[in-house]
């Protein structure tokens, strides 16, 4: 075994190597992803994030098709390919995740990661928007909110610690001057912070991207675009009925901001309304942006249990989307704009912002959530008080067990679903979405055995 990339450093502090034990009868582990780059045998481990290439006799050592030998497979053992025959590969996992959690959160400060929703009306009307028709779809922050916020900030996070905010909304420029206010009185303060953005792009104009730049410590903006320009017009509706064309404003938006120096990550919500144009949104993306190191495409299907408009699929009309999804995505790697992924060499703790511990959303009145998709219902304080709903704090960090359904699946390690998400939580876990992620797993792993070669 060749090891490209050894296990996670946080693996390898707390748990790492196998002691090998006399007598114990070894299987392989269910967490192993295989490919084969033109003969090269690969495997990757999502349990430790060790990825390794492989000879042909410990390939079928790991498929299980030629038995265990513990002096020749030492190797193996110790790096948790191999694993005892009485070990529950699920429980190890769900343990070995507790045990770094709770150890990798002590000494943090309460919290290093912050979501504001500058405001939730929005320029744009977009069919799926979950903010869409909530009675909290028009609130603004105030500048006297601004200031307390950054106050909020200061007592709660470390100042020799770098600290991230993410601009979010409705259309977080929308309402910028509080966005002003806010990092003016956290550099006043000598906080440490940086900042990204999700923003429709509409106003991104030069004099934005300037001071996004030197005043707000932006690096990244995220901006959905959903087709060409008939197709991305329609479905953004924007309220600027005296411009003809919203969609030619943020491409050119797109370049200003690359060309201050910004990363553009372009997400392309994709389902039914917009699967046969986007092929031709890549090629005109890549036409335009291709040159510039800093801009990626990725996709996303849209939610189908939330959102102004919910969606039902069957099982085939998901293996349909997923399959039409990597051929895009390959598409886009063709092109030389895909958002391409390195294998994770972090052990995951967290399913998102939501179930960690050390981030938090703010609202525009000061309320206190863990996710922004939720603000309007799930909150469970302010930036005013120190109480907080304990039950409702406990309720975003309860996973689904998926125990008997997943047992022996390799992405038991990579993949935590909440309880009370409504998006991820409920989504199902089927065939089209395995299917994906292996996709994911493999052209990551081809990515990275040609970039250590």
């Amino acid at each position: 075994m060749e090891i490209i990339k050894g296990a996670s450093s946080v693996f390898s502090k707390l748990i790492g190597k196998q002691e090998i034990v006399a007598g114990t009868r070894y299987r392989p582990i269910s967490f192993l992803i295989f490919a084969d780059d033109a003969g090269t045998k690969l495997v990757y481990n999502t349990f430790t994030n060790m990825f390794s290439r492989i000879n042909e006799e410990e390939t079928g050592v790991l498929k299980g098709s030629i038995p265990v030998d513990i002096d020749r497979d030492r190797k193996l053992i110790e790096n948790w390919f191999l694993i005892s025959q009485d070990n529950d590969d699920y429980d190890l996992c769900e343990q070995t995740r507790a045990l770094i959690k709770f150890v990798t959160s002590a000494g943090k400060p309460k919290y290093d990661s912050y979501t504001i929703l500058t405001t939730t009306d929005c320029n744009a009307r977009c069919f799926y928007c979950y903010q869409f028709g909530r009675d909290n779809s028009r609130a603004h922050m105030s500048t006297q909110t601004a200031a307390d916020v950054a106050e909020f900030i200061i007592r709660n996070s470390d100042p020799k610690q770098p600290t991230h905010i993410t601009w979010f909304g409705g259309e977080p420029l929308y309402n910028d001057k509080v966005i002003d206010i806010i990092c003016n009185r956290l550099t006043e303060r000598g906080m440490r912070f940086s900042s990204s953005m999700i923003s429709n792009g509409y106003l991104l104009s030069q004099d934005v991207v300037d001071k996004a730049i030197n005043k707000w410590n932006l690096k990244s903006v995220q901006i959905p675009l959903d087709g060409t320009e008939v197709v991305y017009n329609k479905v953004k509706a924007y309220i600027y009925r005296d411009d003809p064309n919203p969609y030619k404003r943020v491409i050119s938006n797109i370049k200003t901001a690359l060309d201050g120096g910004l990363k553009v990550v372009a997400r392309v919500n994709v389902d039914n309304h917009n699967l046969d144009d986007i092929f031709s949104l890549a090629k005109e993306l890549a036409s335009h942006f291709a040159s510039y190191k800093k801009f990626h495409i990725y996709c996303h299907v849209l939610y189908e249990n939330a959102g102004a408009k919910l969606i039902q699929r069957n099982d085939l009309e998901r293996m349909k989307l997923a399959e039409d999804l990597i051929k895009f995505e390959e598409y886009c790697n063709s092109l030389g704009i895909f958002s391409s992924r390195s294998v994770p060499d972090y052990f995951r703790t967290v399913a998102c912002a939501a179930d960690n511990p050390h981030a938090v959303c703010i609202g525009p009145d000061g309320r206190l959530g863990l996710c922004s998709h939720v603000m309007a219902t799930d909150t469970f304080g302010s930036i005013y008080t120190d109480e907080e709903d304990i039950a409702l704090l406990d309720s975003w960090r309860k996973y689904i067990n998926c125990k008997d359904l997943c047992n022996g699946c390799p992405f038991v390690p990579v993949c935590l679903r909440v309880e009370r998400c409504s998006e991820k939580g409920s989504a199902p876990c089927d065939e089209s979405y395995k299917k994906q992620k292996m996709h994911h797993f493999v052209a990551a792993m081809l990515r990275d055995n040609k970039t250590e070669n």
